[in-house]
């Protein structure tokens, strides 16, 4: 995703600039919660979306898209057990 001012960001989501995936757009998390972000290990490589509707509405749930993946590969964000995961068998990276 492209960088951009997010003072004049509106509050309607169906606006906000997004990406799509597999028929389905998704919108930076840290658009919608701005005043506390994530504090996990894992935003170091990836970047944490929310699942918007065609109306621009947020689908249940957050996920975590992979920043070394060229695919686009997203998880389903509630613990950081599967992207921790991916990072180690795909990526060859150890969190320890």
């Amino acid at each position: 995703m492209k960088a951009f001012d997010t003072n004049g960001l509106s509050n309607n989501m169906n606006t906000w600039p997004s990406i799509t995936l597999k028929r389905i757009r998704y919108a930076l998390e840290q658009w919608l919660y701005k005043k506390r972000k994530r504090r996990s290990w894992i935003a170091e490589f990836g970047t944490f979306v929310v699942a918007l509707t065609r109306f621009g509405e947020r689908l249940e749930g957050s996920f975590w898209l992979c920043s070394f993946c060229p695919d686009g590969i997203l998880f389903n964000y509630k613990v950081t057990s599967s992207p921790s995961l991916h990072l180690a068998i795909y990526n060859k990276f150890d969190s320890n």
